[in-house]
C-alpha cells in the first residue's frame, strides 16, 4: 500500500515537472507574437511587472500588449484572446478585380470642405486610376455614391464602418480612400506695362487690382492666392488590410494642384496596370 501511494506521489511530481516551464521561469507571449522569459513580479489592472531571466532590472509591459502568460507552475493565463479569423468574412469570388473609390475627405484652411468639391476630387481620382485599369473593373463614382446614400452612409458617419463592411456593401475587392488638404499660403502680385508709374492697389479686391497712374503710360497689376496642397491616398482589400498608403505634397501652388498629385499617386499604386 505504501509503495502504491509513493508511486502515485512520484507520478504527480513528474507530471507537474513536465508541465512546468524549463528552469522555473514564466513566459509572456505578446500580441505581436514575441515571447519573453523571466519572472512576473506583479500584475496590476493595466501593467505587468517583469524581470528577464538572468537579470534584475524591472520592466513594465502594458496588459493590452500581452496575449498570454505561461507561469513556471505550468498554469496558463490568457490576458487578451487572439482575434478569430472567422470573424472576418471570406472574400466573395464575384467581387474579385472590382474597385470602388470612396468620396474623398476634403479639408480647406483647417475646415471641412464642401461635399460637391469632395465629389469632384473623387471623380478626378477615378479618372487618374482608370487610365491604366488593365483587367480591373472600377465602379463609377455615381454608382458608388448611390449605394452609400441608399444605406444612409455619408462623410460624417462613414468612419463607423470597417473596410470589410464597405467592400461587401459595394461588392468590390479593393477600396480607394483618401483626404485632400488645401491651405492658403502667400499672395503673389504681378505688374506689367507702363513706366514711371505711381500705382495704388485696392486691398478689397484680392483677384484683380485697380491701378492709378501718373505722369505717362499705364500699368496693370494682378494678385493671385497661392495654396499648399497635400493628398493622402490609401487602398484596402476586402479583408481590411491596407495594401497601399502614401501622403504627397503637391509641387504646384494652384488651388487645383490635387489633380496632378492624384495622377502622381495613382501611378504608384499596385492597382495601376503599367
Amino acid at each position: 500500500m505504501k509503495r502504491t501511494i509513493l508511486l502515485i506521489y512520484v507520478l504527480l511530481i513528474s507530471a507537474c515537472a513536465a508541465f512546468a516551464q524549463p528552469g522555473g521561469f514564466d513566459v509572456i507571449t505578446k500580441t505581436d507574437g514575441t515571447t519573453h522569459t523571466g519572472k512576473v513580479m506583479d500584475m496590476g489592472d493595466n501593467d505587468i511587472k517583469f524581470v528577464y531571466k538572468g537579470e534584475t532590472l524591472n520592466y513594465t509591459f502594458k496588459k493590452v500588449d500581452v496575449q498570454k502568460i505561461v507561469f513556471a507552475s505550468g498554469r496558463e493565463e490568457v490576458v487578451n484572446a487572439p482575434a478569430q479569423k472567422g470573424n472576418i468574412p471570406a472574400a466573395k469570388p464575384e467581387n474579385k478585380g472590382k474597385v470602388a473609390i470612396l468620396p474623398f475627405g476634403l479639408i480647406v484652411n483647417d475646415q471641412r470642405g464642401s461635399d460637391d468639391k469632395a465629389y469632384v476630387i473623387q471623380q478626378e481620382c477615378y479618372n487618374a486610376m482608370t487610365k491604366k485599369a488593365g483587367n480591373l473593373q472600377f465602379l463609377d463614382p455615381i454608382t458608388t455614391n448611390a449605394v452609400l446614400i441608399k444605406h444612409n452612409i455619408n462623410e460624417q458617419n462613414i468612419r463607423g464602418y470597417t473596410m470589410v463592411e464597405l467592400s461587401n456593401l459595394l461588392g468590390v475587392q479593393y477600396l480607394v480612400q483618401g483626404v485632400v488638404t488645401i491651405t492658403p499660403t502667400s499672395v503673389s502680385t504681378s505688374t506689367s506695362g507702363g513706366g514711371n508709374t505711381n500705382a495704388t492697389i485696392k486691398k478689397e479686391d484680392k483677384d484683380k487690382a485697380t491701378v492709378k497712374s501718373s505722369d505717362w503710360g499705364s500699368a496693370y497689376s494682378s494678385t493671385s492666392q497661392n495654396f499648399s496642397t497635400t493628398v493622402l491616398m490609401n487602398i484596402f482589400d476586402d479583408t481590411g488590410a491596407k495594401i497601399f498608403g502614401k501622403n504627397h505634397q503637391a509641387f504646384w501652388p494652384t488651388q487645383d494642384a490635387y489633380k496632378i498629385t492624384l495622377d502622381y499617386l495613382a501611378k504608384r499604386t499596385p492597382l495601376y496596370q503599367k
